[in-house]
């Protein structure tokens, strides 16, 4: 299994405390600012068990367009559409990718492409919505 994390995952969660494959974007790490979380966050890449990766051009574009069709394009920050779109390019490689985060507008985006995801701490949405096209 491979899971996507954002920062709040990486802070708040055991995800990648276990054997599965966790990766996540260089964005999501740049949002980690304080020293304690640092420290966890280099740790957790030095036992190689956070990985960092770009996202694909293609799965970035298909997670913009997918975002404006549903209308979350712009509450959805460049690091979200890079995490959507790692999340779309690890499900290409592997059926079991899951997106971790506690957004409630990237969980949206994820049902309407066909990721599973789960939520930190806050819980998850119960159905996708499309709000005004923008």
């Amino acid at each position: 299994m491979i899971r996507v994390l954002d920062a709040s995952a990486i802070i708040n969660s055991n995800a990648y405390k276990d054997d599965c494959e966790c990766v996540t974007v260089q964005e999501a790490i740049d949002e980690i600012k304080d020293f304690k979380s640092r420290l966890m966050v280099d740790m957790a890449m030095n036992l190689k068990r956070l990985r960092v990766f770009m996202a694909s051009k293609e799965s970035l574009k298909l997670a913009e367009d997918k975002a404006r069709e549903v209308g979350s394009g712009k509450q959805l920050s460049n690091t979200d559409k890079a995490l959507m779109a790692l999340a779309l390019d690890q499900k290409k490689r592997d059926a079991e990718t899951i997106l971790i985060t506690d957004d409630f507008t990237l969980q949206n985006l994820a049902a309407h492409l066909g990721v599973k995801f789960e939520g930190v701490t806050r819980g998850e949405i119960r159905q996708k919505r499309t709000f005004k096209k923008q």
